[in-house]
Parts: structure tokens; sequence; C-alpha cells
């Protein structure tokens, strides 16, 4: 039994110059990016996560700045997969800021509380509006507005946050609801069809954002790290 393979060949990627290669480390490290900083000197970033995780992307931020050396295989030659990072000003020819123009801190025990619900599904979508209304609150108040969210993921979210993973051991999810605060939630249920204006999901964020970067910061180890 024989199988026919058929290989794709890497379509090439446009960067700065109007220049094409297949690579995107070496395109952005040759020619920069396709579409220049619109002149500006900074990348403007809104952050959000805890005390901690804000912390960690100062530190994330200063050390992506500069050169980082790349690895270097068994035989002592540079290894292809990680090369040298020269600098994301040199890369992308815009600085990027030693702190976010926007921090936002969430409190841990409110993530702790949503992401170890037991219904894992709740659990997840209560954790993300957490975040997410932050952001809207930000957005409907302030007249700084972000091009980059970076959303710093505690440890406890990337743990339990993900598919089939588990619930938290039954000593550590939430207690769960009273009477008194069901017989509150019927309440704001009738409440929500007498008055059905008032019940309504808040509206997609409208904004200026252009994206959403999701980072998981540690400092376990000598280093950060992002995914």
């Amino acid at each position: 039994m024989t199988i026919a393979t058929h290989r794709i060949p890497e379509p090439l990627l446009e960067f700065g110059h109007g220049q094409k290669m297949e690579a995107p480390k070496d395109g952005l490290f040759l020619f920069g990016p396709l579409e220049g900083p619109d002149g500006r000197s900074q990348v403007r970033l809104g952050v959000i996560g805890t005390d901690s995780g804000v912390g960690l992307s100062r530190r994330w931020f200063e050390r992506i700045s500069f050169h980082i050396p790349g690895k270097i295989d068994k035989k002592g030659k540079p290894s292809l997969w990680a090369p040298d990072w020269p600098g994301f000003e040199t890369c992308f020819g815009i600085a990027m800021p030693s702190r976010g123009m926007v921090e936002l801190s969430l409190a841990g025990g409110d993530i702790n509380h949503c992401i170890k619900k037991n219904n894992r599904a709740d659990a997840v979508r209560s954790t993300v509006l957490l975040f997410a209304e932050a952001i809207r609150a930000h957005i409907r108040v302030e007249e700084r507005r972000p091009d980059v969210w970076l959303v710093v993921v505690p440890d406890i979210v990337y743990r339990y946050g993900r598919p089939q993973v588990a619930a938290p051991p039954r000593d550590e999810r939430p207690r769960p609801i009273s009477r008194h605060s069901k017989t509150l939630s019927a309440f704001s249920s009738r409440a929500a069809i007498c008055f059905p204006t008032q019940s309504r999901m808040p509206r997609p964020i409208s904004s200026p954002i252009t994206s959403t970067i999701s980072l998981k910061l540690s400092s376990s180890k000598t280093g950060l790290s992002s995914s």
C-alpha cells in the first residue's frame, strides 16, 4: 500500500519595502513590518491582570525592548528556530513602553471565585466577563484608548480554564448560594421581565482596539515566559 503525498510550498509573506519572504522572523528582522508606526513613537498598550501580573508585564516589556541572545544547539551553533532577538524597536520601528498607558488591576480573590466554580462553562464565562467588563468600564469613562490590550492570565486561570480540566477540589470551590440569595435572584429575574431595558446584556466593546493579546507570565524560573 502506498500513500501519495503532496508538498504545499510555504506562502510568501510581505514585509516592509515591498519585500517577501517565507520565514516571518527573518522578514521582520531584515525588512521590518509591512506597515510603519504611523508617526507614533511608542506602542499604546493597555494591561489588565492582578497586581502581580501587571508587575510582571512591566518586566516583560523591559526585556523584549533590548537584545536577547538566541539559543545554541548541542553542536555549539545558533539554533534556527530561536535566533537572536534584536529588540522590539529594532524589529518593528516603534518603541515598547516600560509600562502600559492604562493598567487595570483585578482582585485575585474575585478571579479565584469565578474560575473555581463547579460548573466549568459558567466558571470560564464568569472569568472572561470579569476581565471584559473591566475593559468596558474603562472605555466608557476614560479618553485614553490603547491600541492593544494585554491580558495577563494568572496561573489559576491557566490551570482550571483549559478544556477538559476537572473542577477544583470541593473544599476550594465557592460556597453554594444560600436560600436568601436564591430568593433575591428569582426576584431580580421577575423584575427583569417587568423592566426589560434594565436586563439587556452589555453591548460589545466599540472602540479603536486593534487586538487583544493574552499572556501567561511566570517568574517561577530565572526568566519570564509568555504563551
